[in-house]
């Protein structure tokens, strides 16, 4: 009867150390993106608050027309915007540069084989041949 006790807690034991092995955060459910694919595909951000209406224009206005100051969410959301549009333009300036390069390499290539071809021996023309 020890033996079979024995057998049981060894057993619960290895059980115990191969669940310990796996992350906790194991789960079996799907992630719902509660309707963010909709919203795509009608042209509207993946959730609410990241553009839009609601977070790009002012909070209120004055009723004589002066312009509203900008929150500190709507500042930084603008800066951000205006950095990744310099980030933009600077890849942009990269790709173009690499294709002129890329352009240039290949003019010089065929401007080295058109003079490895002009360069090469030719062979007699027809009418020297026959005065010999």
């Amino acid at each position: 009867m020890a033996t079979s006790v024995f057998n049981i807690i060894s057993k619960g034991a290895a059980c115990r150390r191969w669940f310990t092995d796996f992350p906790r955060s194991l789960t079996t459910t799907s992630s719902f993106s509660a309707g963010s694919n909709w919203r795509y595909e009608q042209g509207k951000s993946s959730n609410n608050s990241s553009y839009g209406p609601l977070t790009d224009l002012p909070d209120y206005t004055y009723l004589d027309g002066r312009p509203t100051e900008l929150s500190l969410a709507q500042t930084v959301r603008r800066i951000g915007r205006i950095n990744m549009a310099a980030r933009v333009m600077n890849l942009i300036s990269e790709i173009k540069k690499s294709q002129e390069n890329h352009q240039y390499k290949l003019e010089i290539e065929e401007k080295e084989r058109e003079e490895i071809l002009r360069r090469k021996l030719k062979p007699k023309p027809k009418y020297i041949q026959r005065k010999k």
